[in-house]
């Protein structure tokens, strides 16, 4: 099996990151809370969480905000870092901080935390599986950040 570099050439996905049409909503919004779902689900484990939620965490709990509000909070923060790298954001790395903070906050609102080890099995396997599918849809739509050119 041959790996590929390159993002598949879909019918929603956009020629510039902020070419967005409507027909690019649905994946992009589908992509997006999957992958704040995902997130959610291996926050309400208890077994682990990936990195950047782990970080959240931690700032949730020195600030007293939400998870969502915290994840959000550090995104903001390193989309202005990328400022002196001539890094842009897309409509998509827009979209990415509103709905993964959003959906998160909900997923851990909502669902509930899991004691039994095998509903903790169960809330990992799901989480690779909707983050996975989540990934693919996001990055298909082709809304992320676009290297600035040097002049």
């Amino acid at each position: 099996m041959k790996l590929s570099h390159k993002l598949p050439i879909t019918p929603w996905r956009a020629t510039s990151t902020w070419a967005f049409r409507p027909r690019m909503i649905l994946p992009l919004l589908i992509g997006l809370s999957l992958f704040g779902f995902g997130e959610g689900l291996l926050v309400q484990s208890h077994w682990g969480a990936s990195p950047w939620t782990v970080f959240a965490q931690g700032v949730a709990r020195h600030t007293h905000l939400s998870l969502g509000w915290s994840t959000a909070l550090i995104s903001c923060v390193v989309l202005l870092i990328w400022l002196p790298l001539r890094e842009r954001p897309g409509f998509g790395t827009i979209a990415n901080v509103v709905v993964i903070a959003y959906v998160l906050d909900m997923t851990t609102y909502f669902l509930p935390v899991a004691s039994d080890p095998l509903f903790k099995i169960v809330y990992i396997l799901a989480a690779v599986e909707v983050i996975g599918m989540g990934s693919a849809l996001y990055l298909s739509t082709n809304l992320g950040p676009d290297r600035a050119t040097a002049s």
